[in-house]
């Protein structure tokens, strides 16, 4: 044996080179079919049955022989409905399949079995689209398709049949609609011969493997007999072609009466026939058949490809598929890992009914691979490319349109997150060059593969001369933006000059300075195009908040005495509720010298008819203008409302055309919000709270502010709209700055239903846990190191080192400094919130019971249980007020030398302020400063940075309101489990009703609208005597599509007001139960906390808020 042999190109190297492109080929092959297990499917694939009332066993054996001799047609129909689970048994049975004709033999004289039968499969809308889509559509596309065809006689014949000219009207010749049928053998031709099909057949000859003409003077047996195989046609008898009586499907030599009498309706029931009966394609056929079941039956139409291009899903912002296979309810960001998980997973059993019983009317076009096993490059019996495939022009523009959108969707996605628009310019640039590249490559190899066929070769030439680069309407900013406002409805930013100022600009041809005029602008987003762009979404309505039923529970701004008094809010429940927000933030480096330059303020909004878990969400929380925080002080915060003003006013008076309406809906402000100088800017009020009136909600100056601690007291006058009239008018006089703290009219007051005196709107985040919070806290320490109970250093080291559990690992506080002169210690407000509910577990155990200093804290602690309470009692605000006089008594009695700040003195009008517009925690600060990170984040241009980032932020809400649906809930990675493998399995099956050998999916976390769940945590489950019962969570369940929590019952021992938590101890193993996440009644979690040290091992939960 030689290696290489020159002359016969024989040998050992040419052996292996061979069988080495044998196995590279096959790999291929298998890669490229195997990437969607959805579209390798067909007739003989085992679907599972869904059907109900399927009979079993003995009944089912009963059934089957009473259909052996009944003849009652109703009777027949329904035990053939209530036997198809036990007939789908028999087909997928290799053994048995052969004998259904046998077992079920009223197939083969009662009309209409079949129908029903793949109705039963897959459901009644799938059963009928051909019939739906022939007449309309399909059939002038394929006999269009075939005239391009070369023409030969028999051809020729059939185009004449079906375009029902006076040439095909031979008697000789099928009817029109038998006659485009047969033209689909001919645009979808038998695969040519090779290795694996040595026996090569015509386009003619496979006609013959679809219908048969049988005269009806002659024996139907000469005709049956002899065809060998078990692929089904149809048998077609009368006295010519064109004059059909009877139309029956062969199957195993055996006939099946059609209940049709239509040649369309016959070939309808032969297509049905190959599912119900679970056989295989024609191998002749293979192309046609498969292009009829994938676009227009839409049957196991690959999975991955229905969801981008009929529903428009693709992966974005948050983007997540949900697996429904099986019961599975894992979880994916990607296709590709969504298909992956199809394959390992379901790859034996996975059930497509995104493409069996999808309601989307869209039609989907065959993918090659499912249609072509092999290139054709016959001339003699050409095939048709994909873009000569008869389809509906729908179906092409929608698959066109889809991927373009697809394209716009990573641009948007790109702008969203702050990419710089020159590094996307640069990106769709290159991608477009790409994907030109990649073209030009397919149809080079494309064309070389059929180059000896000139007809391909000219089909192949116009596609690709019409095939568009998805890329290039949307290569420009100008073309995405237009894409954008289109498909999202963008709302653009509206640019508004305030005024002319003189600034330095570089001469570019002189290269020197020069003093150039600039108009100062700010940017206006329209907020009635605005609500009209929220209302696109048909769920915004459904979740609008209703009043509570409860008599003095206050829940929301719907409950308060404000809203139940409003001249609108209180006549007309579909009113919109504006709730406005100002603030002003750096976007630069606070530190660096550009500080205060780059300055910018923000007025945001959220519509209150919305509950506060929707508005928590930073997309949810709409732009209404920026502008540079040095134009207030020139031209006034009233010029920049003025635009606002004057939609609301419309608003007001005409209304605008929502979708949930039929009559224009109005609105108007509910509350202005925004931390003390914001809201004292934009309200009109001094800005300084060293002024003698400082306080926006009444007119007690700072000396009696030290006295008096209640809105109660006769002493203290409120404001109201008459005041704040007289207040206004005052001011008029260019000697007078300011009257009891009103330095400027405010805009706003020219709306019909809105006063500034009417805005009861406090921020709890800047006064207690900014303000009173700190200065409290520091006072604390300070006594303690003085009175040598603890050092500041050891204080300091305490705080560091203490365990505030997973939930607060984010906000534990990371650099306390006691030692400042402001009543700060330098944290932020959700690390305040962090320590202050965890400084008595840390020093409870040094302070001793009974301390002044020690029992101020706790008063605070108690106010900050209630204010931060989602819901709260007409009772409990009165209970507030006098733990506020109490806490402010206690105050002035330890620090006689310190005064109480202005935040303080906030405090004594919440609990009148709770009753006018509800919990006050739905008004804080926190979201809306969140929401400044989007702005802050942002690769800026600071040229013009107003329109930059107003330009941002609204492609950002625009991309994230159309990929995000309004329910929120996320889980981890699954894992499925038997329920006797759980902890508490009993318990479960018992609640699930299920067995204990059925199988669950547990996960590691659970997130429902940003509240996130895990093992080890606790809830509080119920509340029984007024002492809450809290549970740790053991397993989380997903069941059907639903989360559950098993938990464990604790035992409430007390509540431990030295601690300020409630001790709790572990209950009994068999104390367990099966909650619901999305049905809490309390839905905040906590973590289980020790006090510091590991001396003692008792177990405390700290309260966020009040349990009610």
């Amino acid at each position: 044996e030689h290696f290489f042999d020159s002359k016969s190109n024989e040998g050992y190297i040419a052996w292996k080179l061979k069988n080495m492109q044998r196995e590279l080929h096959g790999g291929r092959r298998r890669s490229s079919t195997s990437r969607d297990p959805s579209s390798n499917r067909g007739p003989q694939f085992g679907r599972p049955v869904t059907a109900e009332h399927q009979l079993e066993g003995d009944l089912c054996r009963e059934a089957i022989s009473l259909l052996r001799h009944s003849t009652d047609e109703s009777q027949i129909f329904l035990k053939m409905e209530q036997t198809f689970k036990h007939r789908q048994e028999l087909i997928q049975d290799s053994e048995k399949c052969e004998t259904i004709l046998s077992v079920f033999p009223r197939f083969l004289d009662t009309k209409g079995l079949v129908v029903q039968d793949f109705q039963m499969m897959f459901g009644e809308e799938v059963s009928s689209k051909l019939m739906e889509k022939w007449g309309t559509s399909l059939k002038v596309k394929v006999i269009k398709e075939a005239n391009n065809l070369t023409k030969t006689p028999v051809l020729e014949s059939l185009i004449q049949s079906a375009e029902e000219s006076p040439e095909g009207n031979d008697e000789s010749t099928w009817d029109s609609d038998m006659a485009a049928l047969l033209l689909l053998v001919y645009l979808l031709p038998p695969p040519p011969g090779g290795k694996k099909r040595p026996v090569k057949i015509t386009v003619r000859e496979a006609l013959s493997h679809v219908v048969r003409f049988h005269k009806s003077c002659r024996n139907l047996q000469e005709t049956t007999s002899s065809v060998q195989g078990r692929q089904p046609y149809i048998l077609a008898v009368g006295t010519t072609r064109r004059t059909i009586n009877d139309y029956y499907i062969v199957v195993d030599g055996q006939l099946i009466p059609c209940k049709a009498k239509s040649s369309i309706s016959a070939f309808d029931e032969l297509f049905k026939a190959h599912y119900v009966f679970g056989i295989s394609y024609d191998q002749a056929l293979h192309n046609m058949y498969t292009f009829v079941q994938t676009t227009i039956y839409n049957i196991d139409v690959g999975l991955v490809r229905h969801l981008k291009f009929s529903h428009g899903f693709y992966p974005g912002l948050k983007f997540k598929l949900l697996c429904d296979q099986d019961g599975c309810c894992q979880r994916f960001c990607t296709f590709s890992g969504f298909r992956k998980h199809l394959q390992s997973k379901h790859r034996a059993r996975i059930v497509d009914k995104f493409g069996e019983k999808t309601k989307s009317a869209v039609n989907h076009s065959f993918e090659p691979s499912c249609a072509f096993e092999e290139p054709s490059c016959s001339s003699e019996e050409p095939s048709c490319s994909s873009e000569e495939q008869p389809q509906s022009s729908t179906s092409s523009e929608t698959g066109k349109k889809s991927t373009q959108d697809m394209c716009a969707s990573v641009i948007a996605n790109l702008l969203g997150c702050g990419v710089a628009t020159s590094i996307i310019k640069s990106v769709v640039q290159n991608v477009e060059e790409l994907v030109d590249e990649v073209q030009t490559n397919i149809k080079e190899d494309l064309l070389n593969i059929c180059s000896d066929n000139e007809n391909l070769n000219v089909q192949l030439e116009n596609y690709f001369k019409n095939l568009e680069n998805p890329f290039s309407n949307v290569n420009t900013e100008t073309k995405w933006k237009k894409h954008f406002i289109e498909k999202w409805g963008v709302i653009e930013p509206i640019e508004i000059a305030l005024g002319v100022r003189y600034d330095a600009r570089r001469n570019q041809t002189s290269c020197t300075y020069d003093q150039v005029p600039v108009t100062d602008k700010f940017v206006y987003i329209p907020i009635l195009e605005t609500l009209k762009f929220i209302f696109s979404n048909k769920e915004i309505f459904s979740n609008f908040v209703q009043p509570s039923d409860q008599h003095f529970v206050y829940k929301d701004f719907c409950d308060g005495s404000y809203f139940k008094s409003h001249p609108l809010f209180s006549n007309n429940e579909n009113a919109l509720q504006i709730q406005i927000f100002f603030d002003e933030f750096e976007t630069a480096n606070p530190l660096g010298s550009k500080h205060g330059i780059h300055k910018i303020g923000s007025i945001y909004f959220v519509l209150r008819n919305l509950s506060p878990k929707f508005n928590s969400a930073l997309m949810n929380i709409h732009l209404i203008a920026l502008f540079h925080s040095q134009d207030i002080k020139k031209y006034g915060i009233n010029a920049i409302l003025e635009p606002l003003v004057h939609d609301l006013k419309i608003l007001e008076s005409s209304g605008i055309t929502l979708p949930f309406s039929k009559s224009p809906v109005h609105g108007t402000v509910a509350q202005v919000t925004g931390d003390n100088l914001g809201l004292h800017t934009l309200l009109g009020y001094v800005e300084s709270f060293s002024a003698n009136y400082f306080c926006r909600f009444c007119l007690t100056d700072k000396e009696v502010c030290q006295k008096l601690f209640t809105d109660d007291d006769p002493d203290l006058t409120l404001r109201s709209k008459e005041l704040h009239v007289q207040h206004c008018c005052d001011i008029q006089d260019p000697a007078v700055t300011s009257s009891f703290g009103v330095k400027r009219t405010c805009i706003l007051d020219d709306l019909q239903y809105f006063n500034v005196s009417d805005n009861y709107a406090v921020d709890i985040m800047h006064d207690i846990l900014e303000g009173v919070g700190q200065l409290e806290l520091k006072l604390l320490f300070g006594y303690l190191s003085d009175n040598k109970i603890i050092s500041k250093n050891e204080a300091t080291e305490r705080m560091y080192s203490y365990n505030y559990g997973f939930l607060e690992r984010k906000n534990r506080p990371s650099r306390i400094n006691l030692e400042q002169m402001s009543n700060s210690i330098g944290l932020n407000a959700i690390q305040t919130f962090c320590l202050i509910r965890n400084v008595p577990l840390i020093f409870g155990d040094v302070v001793p019971e009974g301390n002044a200093h020690w029992r101020l804290l706790l008063l605070l602690l108690q106010i900050i249980n209630l204010v931060f309470s989602p819901v709260i009692t007409e009772g409990m605000t009165v209970y507030l007020k006098h733990l506020i006089i109490d806490h402010h008594k206690l105050f002035k009695e330890l620090y006689p030398q310190q005064n109480l700040i202005p935040k303080h003195h906030f405090m004594t009008h919440y609990p009148r302020i709770i009753r006018k517009i509800g919990p006050i925690i739905h008004f804080w600060s926190t979201r809306f400063e969140a929401k400044h990170r989007f702005f802050k984040n942002t690769v800026k241009n600071f040229k013009n940075i107003t329109k930059t980032l107003a330009q941002k932020h609204q492609m950002a809400i625009a991309y994230h309101w159309e990929s995000l649906p309004l329910k929120s809930i996320d889980s981890g990675p699954v894992n499925t489990v038997k329920i006797s493998e759980l902890r508490n399995g009993d318990m479960v099956a018992d609640n699930l009703h299920v067995d204990m050998n059925s199988e669950v999916d547990v996960v590691s976390w659970v997130a429902c609208y940003g509240t996130e769940y895990r093992p080890g945590l606790v809830v509080c489950s119920k509340i029984e005597g007024g002492i809450p019962v809290f549970s740790q969570i053991s397993e989380i369940i997903v069941c059907a599509g639903k989360y559950f929590l098993a938990v464990e019952h604790f035992e409430t021992l007390g509540f431990a007001e030295h601690f300020h938590s409630y001790h709790v101890a572990k209950g009994s193993e068999f104390d367990t139960s099966l909650l619901r996440v999305d049905l809490l009644q309390f839905f905040k979690p906590f973590d289980l906390q020790t006090t510091y040290g590991f001396e003692r091992n008792d177990l405390y939960v700290v309260l966020v808020h009040v349990l009610l």
